[in-house]
């Protein structure tokens, strides 16, 4: 009779094909004395592992040592590898996030503020400073929206981003001439002025009060 290192129970050793001869008593105690008590390395805390497992010096996937999610800063369990390539977020849905904001042709705000964050420091408009995120947005500086270079963004707020669009522009100043005459010669924004205006090509037009179009309308 032998007795089983595990159990300690006295048992008869059979030989099995191939001449290798039985330890133990039965699988479990064979499956049993592989498992070893260990520290984990990143809690401290006391847990049984396998012999045979990767992950033999951590207690479980979360504390793996990986590094943090690029999006959330979660770390990431699980898999080291996603495709061949080191994993850089913790889920799809974080991947997804980042992977639409950076390849998408229309979602360029995210990169341009990023540009403005790690030049600045902080997401603020990069000409008056002005801070409020809901007046901020992503200019093109060669006004080229299908050229989305990073080094071609820079964040303005809404007025500093209206005036590098409209300061020269000479659709708004006839506008402004037309908002003057408006407000001289139609106060109350009477309908047959518009008609007038239509049958310019007809007859010479003038003003609700009587007042003729300069020769210069725009």
């Amino acid at each position: 009779m032998d007795i089983c290192p595990n159990c300690n129970k006295e048992f008869k050793r059979h030989y099995v094909t191939g001449g290798q001869r039985q330890v133990y008593c039965s699988k479990k105690c064979r499956y049993a004395s592989s498992y070893i008590q260990k520290t984990c390395l990143t809690c401290g805390k006391l847990f049984k592992t396998n012999v045979l497992s990767t992950r033999k010096d951590y207690c479980s996937l979360a504390c793996i040592a990986r590094s943090p999610c690029q999006l959330c800063g979660k770390i990431i369990t699980g898999r080291a590898t996603f495709q061949s390539r080191a994993r850089r977020f913790c889920s799809r849905k974080c991947a997804a996030i980042v992977n639409n904001s950076l390849t998408s042709k229309i979602k360029y705000t995210v990169i341009g503020f990023a540009n403005t964050i790690h030049k600045k420091g902080k997401l603020i408009c990069e000409r008056c400073g002005e801070d409020n995120i809901a007046t901020l947005i992503t200019h093109h500086i060669d006004h080229n929206r299908e050229n989305n270079d990073p080094e071609n963004f820079e964040t303005l707020c809404a007025n500093c981003h209206a005036i590098e669009h409209w300061q020269n522009s000479d659709k708004r100043k006839k506008d402004v001439v037309i908002a003057e005459l408006l407000a001289k010669h139609n106060p109350n924004f009477q309908s047959p002025v518009y008609e007038t205006i239509s049958l310019k090509k007809r007859k010479p037009l003038t003003w609700p009060d009587g007042t003729p179009f300069p020769n210069n309308w725009p």
